[in-house]
Parts: structure tokens; C-alpha cells; sequence
């Protein structure tokens, strides 16, 4: 209304009788960072700039189709000491050595020579390997060989045919039980081809993540994200190496952690390409957790770095946490092992899958395949049109059972990817579905066949709970006839009170932002009781609609929650002349029952 009345006149005068209010903000909103084939919109670069999508479909609209990844096919003869014809390992005469390996075990160390060898007993430090005691003589002529043990702390080896005719010569046991078990190793990673063995690997710098992940979120629930493009390799299709700068930044690339402070929506980080790099990946996880400390309004999902054939489980978690540090540990949480998905399916994969270096005239043995591949071949290069290439392949495929094989050979290895991406799926799912109070666990995978290593109930142990310093990694499991389940909710963080869960975490900075933003518009408002009431009531009605939906613990909503705001209460007299105006929110969040304990005990007989 006016300041002065002066004129004559009715005038109207609106008051406000209701306090401002707080609006819950978006919780599951990652931000994807990696590699794509393009980053343009209507010709414009996009490269370095958080964009959001809203489906795949226009994922691909603006950033293109995954890296077409080439695959390799070398002879494994000279590279394992292998029999063509079942791949069982063999000595020199052609016996076999060793037999009965247990899975996912470690590498027996070194060991020291044994000093008798009639004994059979031979002890090292700190493999602690040992042949149990065995019969190592043989009487002549008898034709049979001794049989004995090599136990290490992770298993037991059993030694079969074992040829003796005089005493044992000095034997490095620790070696030849690390030796043999690579070649069993070596065994897993081959592929047949008309009875000769090849080993089939990707080649080097085709390793990106990012597409695939993609995919796999919106497979698992995923709905807006945001793409940030570091590099693409749409003009690269030999592929390149990924390169740290790409994300910290140099003299000539920016770095993606100051490009995320200027975006306010992204809640979740996930940067699957990363991992390529193997336990190099973990330095940059630090940055991401320094990061979400800083804007106080994300968390970070990781991914533990691929678990090559010859190592143990203890190695790449206990590399892990080695390397992630103890710095901002509540803001980020790690899922291990890999996935075996479907994500990519047949059709998806063609001959330009395959290196050039193949000859697949030489290599296939169907006849009526090699006459397609030298027809193809009798055309120049420069000459071949899409259409021909589909048509070849196609005539591959119907012509040639070991073609269509070796595809599908190389499409398992595709598919098998970090669970960071599906994992932001599930995030957003229970979100959506539960709230961002709801531990994002007891659900199962889509699109994921299994684990690349199923890890049992006593192994999940000392993943879930780390008695050193609590750096707790989530273990995605099997379960027969039921699926593929997330079974961890912890955040590195795991031996922490106020921070285990992931769920309390985020459903804190869910509330920290929803009443920062809602706080914001008293600014520079009066700091007094009638401002200080109004605050108080909006805050308890935004923390008693959380109460009423389940996030909050306690049976009414005074135990539940509390506002505390006033002179002499949260501020001082020279608070208020130095601008200060201090709230306190006091807030009891669910947790989940992790345990759940059933205590069964018989009574005596009522009657």
C-alpha cells in the first residue's frame, strides 16, 4: 500500500498468513562423466558441459552409439604350456601336474626349497605353503605314481602322477603352484578354434565404459541424468588411451570437478570410464570425494577395479583400500564384484568386432566360409559399402558355427561391467518408488545375469565389515531362485555411527538442501522473533510431512524431530548484530535392519 495517504480514497492492503514453504529437492539425479562417440546439439559442442537427458533415446540423439571395441586372436601355443586337445596343464612327458584348483583363491607365495625331500613337507613364509606328508617312493616297476597335497592358507592343490624314480630334486613348491595355477588361468581366457587354442582379448586403448553403463541405468530404473563429456571417439575407432587429465584438467582441458560446482542439480556422481584404469582409477575417487564434501549435496558410487583371473579378492579390495584414502568417506559408497549382463545382444555385434589382423579365410574351417571371405576379400576395400559388410557378415554367420561362436565369445566379454551404472539405477529407483530413505539394498538386477564372482556368505564378512578402518564395500550376490541382489547399504565410512548407511546420508543432505533453499528467501529479512517464528514453522512442517511418510523414527513428531531457533537459545546478542542468524534441526532418520536376529526356545508344557 502506499507509505502516505494522502489522497482520498480506499486502498487494499495483502498480508501473507501463511509461513514460506520447503520443497523436498530431487535425490537421484547422476551426473554421468566419460567418453561418448559425439557431443553436439543443432551443431553446437557440448563437450565439457553437464547436459540432461531425459531418456536414452535422446542420449543417443546427442551424444551418439557405443565404442565399437576390437578383439584379438592369438595362437596360445609358446604362451601356455597347454594340451591342444582339452587344455588340462601338462609336464614334459605329457602327464598332468596339477589338478583340482579352488576358485577364487589366492597365489601361493614362494616358497623356500625343501631340505628333505623324502619328508614332502616344505613350509614357506608368508605364503605358508605345505606338502602334507605323502609316500614320494615308489617301488620299481610298480607303475604307479605318489600322490601328495600343497596346502596354502586359501586352498589345497592336489599333485597327481607325480613321476619319482629317485630322490626328489630341490623344488620351489610356492612357484610351481603360482606357475600352474597361471596356466590354468590362461586355460579360462581360450578359445578353440578347430581344436588349436587362441587367447581372445581386447586390444588395447577399446575400453570404455560409459555407453554400456548408460544403458544399464535406464535398465534399472533410471530416469533424468546428466551427461558430461570428456572426449569422444566418434573419429578415433582404433580408440585411445583414457587419460587423467581428461578429469582433473591440465593447461589445456578443464578440470570436470570446478564444471560441477556451477551445476546445482546432479546429486549423484558415476564415472564408470575410469575404471579402465584399473587401481589408477582410486585417485580420482578421492577427488570425487573431496568434491561432494565441498557442495555438500552429492555422493559418489564407485567401482572396485577389474578382478583379473589371477588375482584373489583379497588383493583388489585390500588395493582399494589401500589407495581410496580416509578423507570424506561418508560421501561415497563401492559395489563389488563386476556384472555378467545382457546389456549388449547379438545383432550388435559384426566382423568389424574383429582386428584386422585376422584372417578369417585361414582361421574358419567351414569351406562354404572360406569361399565368403574370399569373395569378400577379392573386392577392394574402398569399394565395400555398408550393405556389402552386413551381407558378409550375415553369410558368415549362416556358414560358419565357429564365426557365430567367436561373436559370442567376445559379446560376454562386453558384457561384463562395473556396477556403478546400475547401480545409480536402483538409486533412482527406490527413490522414486520407497523415498531416498529406503536403503538401496534387497533389490534385485535387471539385465544382469550373475555376478562375475559369487561371493559367499564368510567372505561377505570382512567386504561388509572392515574392523581397520571401515571402509565397507557393498557385495552384490546371488541367490538360487531368486536373483541377482544388492546385499550391502554401508558407505566407505562403515565404522561410523552417524554415517554407516547409505540411506542416512543422503536422506541428510536431501533434508540440509531442501531447507537451505527454502531458508534462502529470509535472507537479509529481520533477524527477529516474528522472522525466527516463521522459519520455525515452515522447517517443522517441511520435517513433519518427512515424518509422515516414514523417514523419520519415533511415535510422535516431537521424538522425531526438533527446531530450535531464538535468542538464548541458538544465538547470542552479538550473533544478531554481527548478521547471524543460527538454526538448529535436530533429526532422528530411520535405519535399516541389517541384522535381523530370531530367537527360537522351547517352553515346558502348559497342559
Amino acid at each position: 500500500m502506499p507509505t502516505t495517504l494522502m489522497t482520498p480514497g480506499v486502498y487494499i492492503e495483502e498480508k501473507n498468513a501463511f509461513p514460506g514453504s520447503a520443497v523436498a529437492v530431487a535425490t537421484a539425479v547422476p551426473i554421468f562423466i566419460g567418453y561418448t562417440y559425439k557431443a553436439e546439439r543443432f551443431g553446437k559442442n557440448l563437450m565439457h558441459q553437464p547436459v540432461r537427458v531425459t531418456s536414452f533415446a535422446e542420449y543417443v540423439e546427442l551424444f551418439g552409439v557405443g565404442f565399437k571395441a576390437k578383439f584379438n586372436l592369438t595362437p596360445a601355443n609358446g604362451n601356455s604350456n597347454l594340451n591342444q586337445g582339452n587344455g588340462t596343464p601338462k609336464q614334459a612327458d605329457g602327464s598332468p601336474r596339477l589338478l583340482d584348483t579352488s576358485p577364487d583363491q589366492g597365489n601361493a607365495s614362494p616358497g623356500k626349497e625343501n631340505p628333505n625331500p623324502d619328508q614332502g613337507n616344505v613350509s614357506s613364509d608368508p605364503g605358508n605353503v605345505n606338502v602334507q606328508q605323502g609316500d614320494t617312493k615308489s617301488p620299481k616297476g610298480a607303475g604307479n605314481t605318489p600322490q601328495g597335497k600343497v596346502a596354502s592358507k586359501t586352498g589345497v592343490v592336489t599333485l597327481e602322477k607325480v613321476s619319482v624314480s629317485s630322490p626328489m630334486p630341490d623344488l620351489n613348491v610356492g612357484q610351481e603352484v603360482a606357475n600352474v595355477k597361471q596356466e590354468i588361468v590362461n586355460a579360462k581366457d581360450l578359445f578353440s578354434v578347430n581344436g588349436t587354442k587362441y587367447k581372445l582379448s581386447i586390444k588395447d586403448n577399446n575400453t570404455f565404459y560409459l555407453y554400456n553403463s548408460i544403458r544399464l541405468f535406464y535398465a534399472n530404473g533410471g530416469s533424468d541424468c546428466y551427461i558430461l563429456s570428456v572426449g569422444t571417439y566418434g573419429d578415433q575407432p582404433d580408440g585411445f588411451e583414457i587419460s587423467m587429465d581428461d578429469f582433473i584438467g591440465s593447461d589445456t582441458k578443464p578440470n570436470v570437478f570446478d564444471i560441477l560446482e556451477k551445476e546445482y542439480e546432479p546429486t549423484l556422481v558415476v564415472i564408470p570410464d575410469i575404471v579402465a584404469k584399473g587401481a589408477d582409477a582410486y585417485s580420482l575417487y578421492q577427488q570425487v570425494l573431496l568434491h561432494c564434501s565441498k557442495v555438500q549435496s552429492r555422493f559418489g558410487i564407485f567401482d572396485i577395479a577389474y578382478q583379473e583371473p589371477t588375482q584373489t579378492m583379497d588383493d583388489v579390495i585390500g588395493n582399494f583400500r589401500d589407495a581410496i584414502g580416509i578423507n570424506f568417506l561418508n560421501y561415497g559408497a563401492v559395489y563389488y564384484p563386476w556384472l555378467r549382463t545382457s546389456i549388449v545382444q547379438p545383432a550388435e555385434l559384426d566382423t568389424e568386432n574383429l582386428d584386422a589382423s585376422i584372417d578369417l579365410e585361414a582361421l574358419l574351417p567351414e569351406p562354404v566360409a572360406k569361399d565368403v571371405v574370399k569373395k569378400f576379400k577379392a573386392k577392394p576395400a574402398d569399394q565395400q559399402t555398408d550393405n556389402d559388410r552386413k551381407n558378409y557378415h550375415q553369410s558368415l554367420k549362416a556358414s560358419s558355427i565357429t564365426y557365430s561362436q567367436m561373436l559370442e565369445e567376445i559379446r560376454s566379454r562386453i558384457n561384463e561391467l562395473p556396477p556403478s551404472g546400475a547401480m545409480a539405477g536402483i538409486y533412482t529407483l527406490i527413490d522414486s518408488s520407497r523415498g531416498v530413505w529406503k536403503a538401496p539394498a534387497n533389490v534385485s538386477l535387471s539385465m544382469v545375469n550373475a555376478p562375475a564372482i559369487n561371493v559367499s556368505h564368510d567372505q561377505q564378512q570382512k567386504l561388509n565389515v572392515d574392523v581397520m578402518a571401515g571402509k565397507s564395500v557393498n557385495v552384490i550376490r546371488p541367490f538360487p531362485g531368486i536373483g541377482t541382489l544388492v546385499w550391502g547399504a554401508r558407505t566407505l565410512d562403515g565404522n561410523s555411527q552417524d554415517w554407516r548407511y547409505i540411506n542416512v546420508k543422503r536422506t541428510l543432505i536431501m533434508i540440509e538442501q531442501s531447507l537451505k533453499l527454502g531458508a534462502r528467501s529470509y535472507v537479509f529479512e529481520p533477524n527477529d522473533t516474528s522472522t525466527w517464528q516463521t522459519i520455525k514453522g515452515m522447517f517443522n512442517n517441511f520435517l513433519y510431512n518427512l515424518w509422515r511418510q516414514g523417514a523419520l523414527a519415533g511415535s510422535a513428531p516431537e521424538l522425531a524431530y526438533n527446531v530450535q531457533i531464538g535468542l538464548g537459545t541458538t544465538m547470542t546478542p552479538t550473533d544478531i548484530l554481527d548478521g547471524i542468524m543460527r538454526i538448529n534441526v535436530l533429526v532422528a532418520i530411520v535405519r535399516p535392519a541389517e541384522f535381523i536376529v530370531i530367537t527360537f526356545q522351547q517352553q515346558q508344557q502348559q497342559a
